[in-house]
């Protein structure tokens, strides 16, 4: 006989497979010893229906105090999250202490680093019947432990699985060691309620995290839980499979699992970076200098007044940096009876953050500028300041442009006229200037910046009535110049205060004809480079610009018009407004047609070449990527097929780079969308119905046609169109957006690249 075909003649024998495998088992077990002690299953006592964790050492691989049977539970049960701290201190995310058949629940606010205590009973918890080590509360995996750990532990319970039906006769038990990446896996079986149970000795397994799947691998064992699917009316639950073999038998279990550690259900897949108590309308973002970019929320935090014995609610700024992952509170000192924060704005390059509140005197608002690099604070001039006796009150607007330059409109007090005060970007630390002349009192109607030419233009009422001039300033020299004078109008020439445009500043100009009555609304523009003016005919409405804001869309009583500083085009009578985009560097606009296709035009008036579509194709989304093409999302209700398509302007190519068979029927959705930087994919969020129900999803499609990710976000649907934004390096995305019926909004990350967060 040959030596080669000798091994495999010899693992055919059961008995030499057996030692085998005894053998490598033995090997394992002495080489997780020498890691540390560990604690193994003890039997549970026949007919005992609950019991305490034996206190033991805490070891390198298992959390807690191992799993004890004997008793009823009771000590401290401890819920904690990898890397989790306040204050800059470890702490447990929660915690359970049991007395008897009452529980004491405590959770530490991430935010305001406060525990929050409410009271339950026993029947509120996920008691095991096999062990009294390790139970659940709401979506968390609670270990017992007989004293809290100054640090983290390293060895978590990451998976614990049961019988779907109580009492359960079968547990799994996963640990998983960050420090050392290394898992390992017990059983608890009970084959009758007269029986001890069996415990397994702690197994080697593989630990694989897929999208939303976890996997368990050993000897003879597999399991699989879906974190995208809840158990039926176990709220932190999952589906689980298990698949093994015990005493020479196949067994196959479903199960309902938890999860916990890296995994728990506030990391993973998409980490929780909010309280559910996140205002809307009250969210920022910036670019810092740092490359990083900095989020920005207000939550309500409950203050005790002082001498008072009931707490009142005040509004508290919290900034989340993306590069070290944690908050940062911002309790600037506050008074008896402050509200706290208002609106909210960083700066681009996120050093900068400028805020309205009442933190000086309450109820009585000013503007402030905080400086992160030096932690220092001011409160603007002619923002909420004492005057002549009367406290001010900043009730004025104010923005950050793209070059970091803020303007906004002060209060000075009730005999004092509203008057117009910048920042220039160049010098952010800088007294605030004000424009002094020619306004006069009440006379302020609006205004607009350019960032390209660093002017500020803003509108006065002149002293005929119903008459405005428009101005401009030069943040850099000063040099104010009328721009136009005295033109008749009923309403504000200028968009919403705070606009940025490019080189054409857009207004309408109202009039009313002295004869018959008629009211005219005319479109004007100016060009900021050559001073010139175009007009539109009557009845004109402006719908969206550019990002460069050098070109503008606008609708009059004829039609819909292009207008850029290569002149005035007509579009044609397809277009739709809901669904247009510019380029990134305006030389190109599409819009789609419903259910004919995508076209688009140059910044010249020639047309595109269109992307043509049959009847069952509708667009969801369209968006800009790069300087001269777009991404469009449609749904094609033929096909049951959703289809990411790519469109060049300097190409005229439409292609699809990739599907997803996820459909938009029903009562699905889409919340929001948005090209990544580097624009390698396109991200959404939606609510999609699935087995009847809605639930909120996120998904990625790459561009380069690989496969498409989804995960599910909550098993509720949201509402709003919410937000997205990216990281600096786009391999995590920022999400905000607001469960139906609720009033707050939340925040979660997710990082694609990585399995964990």
């Amino acid at each position: 006989m040959k030596t080669a075909n000798l091994w495999p003649k010899l693992w055919r024998s059961h008995v030499v497979r057996t030692l085998s495998i005894c053998v490598l088992g033995a090997a394992l077990s002495l080489l997780y010893n020498n890691c540390g002690r560990l604690e193994l299953l003890r039997p549970l006592a026949p007919n005992a229906k609950s019991a305490t964790a034996t206190p033991g050492t805490h070891t390198q691989m298992t959390g807690g105090d191992g799993v004890g049977f004997e008793g009823k539970p009771d000590g401290t049960y401890l819920r904690y999250l990898p890397e989790f701290a306040c204050e800059g201190q470890s702490k447990p995310y929660a915690s359970l202490v049991v007395n008897g058949t009452q529980v004491t629940y405590e959770e530490n606010d991430p935010f305001q680093c406060q525990a929050q205590k409410s009271e339950l009973t026993l029947a509120d918890l996920d008691i095991s019947a096999l062990q009294t080590s390790i139970m659940g509360y709401k979506e968390g995996i609670f270990e017992h432990f007989s004293e809290t750990p100054k640090e983290i532990p390293a060895a978590l319970v990451e998976v614990w699985c049961q019988a779907p039906n109580a009492p359960s006769d079968f547990e799994m038990i996963v640990h998983y060691n960050r420090s050392q990446k290394s898992a390992v896996a017990q059983l608890i079986t009970l084959s009758t309620p007269d029986t001890k149970p069996r415990v397994t000795s702690q197994l080697a397994v593989s630990r694989m995290i897929q999208n939303q799947n976890v996997t368990i691998e050993g000897s003879n064992l597999s399991l699989s839980v879906r974190r995208d699917a809840a158990f039926p009316n176990r709220p932190g639950e999952f589906l689980g499979a298990f698949k093994g073999e015990l005493d020479g038998q196949s067994i196959s279990r479903s199960l309902r699992c938890r999860l916990g550690g890296e995994l728990d259900p506030r990391l993973w897949p998409l980490q929780s970076v909010s309280s559910l108590f996140v205002k809307k309308s009250a969210f920022s973002a910036s670019r810092a200098e740092s490359g990083e970019r900095r989020f920005g929320f207000v939550s309500p935090y409950l203050m005790k007044d002082s001498g008072e014995s009931s707490y009142t609610e005040s509004d508290h700024l919290y900034v989340f940096s993306e590069k070290a992952n944690s908050h940062l509170r911002l309790d600037f000192a506050g008074v008896a009876g402050s509200t706290g924060f208002g609106e909210f704005r960083m700066s681009p390059d996120g050093r900068f953050l400028y805020y309205r509140s009442d933190q000086e005197k309450a109820h009585s608002y000013a503007l402030y500028q905080y400086d992160f690099a030096t932690k220092t604070n001011r409160r603007l001039a002619g923002a909420g300041i004492d005057g002549g006796g009367v406290r001010a009150m900043f009730r004025g607007g104010f923005q950050i442009f793209s070059d970091g330059t803020l303007v906004y409109i002060s209060d000075l007090n009730s005999y004092q006229p509203a008057r117009l005060a910048y920042i220039s970007g160049t010098q952010p630390l800088a007294l605030p200037k004000f424009i002094d002349s020619p306004l006069i009192a009440g006379q302020l109607a609006g205004f607009a910046y350019s960032a390209k030419h660093r002017q500020l233009l803003f509108v006065r009422r002149a002293t005929e009535p119903g008459s405005m001039d428009l101005f401009s300033l030069s943040v850099d020299t000063g040099l104010l110049q009328i721009r136009l004078r005295g033109y008749a109008t009923s309403t504000p020439i200028v968009p919403p205060d705070g606009a940025e445009i490019g080189d054409l500043l857009t207004w309408q100009k109202v009039s009313q004809d002295a004869v018959s009555g008629l009211v005219m609304k005319e479109a004007i523009s100016l060009h900021l480079s050559s001073g010139g003016l175009l007009a539109s005919g009557p009845g004109t409405t402006w719908l969206t610009s550019s990002r460069d804001h050098s070109s503008l869309l606008m609708q009059t009583s004829s039609g819909i018009y292009l207008r850029t500083p290569l002149g005035q085009f007509a579009l044609p009578t397809t277009f739709s407004p809901n669904l247009s985009v510019f380029s990134e560097d305006s030389r190109f606009l599409w819009w789609a047609a419903e259910n004919q296709g995508i076209f688009g035009v140059r910044s010249s008036g020639e047309t595109l070449k269109p992307c043509g579509f049959n009847s069952s194709t509708s667009v969801l989304s369209l968006l800009p990527k790069g300087a001269d093409q777009a991404v469009a999302l449609v749904y094609r209700s033929d096909l049951r097929q959703t289809q990411v398509l790519e469109l060049s302007g300097t190409l005229e190519t439409c292609e699809v780079r990739n599907r997803l068979p996820m459909p938009f029927e029903g009562a699905s959705s889409l919340l929001s969308a948005a090209v990544s930087p580097s624009g390698d994919a396109l991200t959404f969020t939606a609510n999609i119905e699935l087995g009847g129900a809605l639930n909120f999803m996120v998904y990625r499609v790459p561009l380069g046609g690989e496969i498409p990710v989804g995960i599910t976000a909550s098993a509720q649907p949201h509402s709003g169109s919410g937000q997205i934004f990216f990281s600096s390096d786009s391999r995590r995305v920022f999400l905000l957006s607001t469960p139906a019926g609720a009033w707050t909004h939340q925040i979660f990350s997710w990082d694609f690249l990585s399995p964990l967060r």
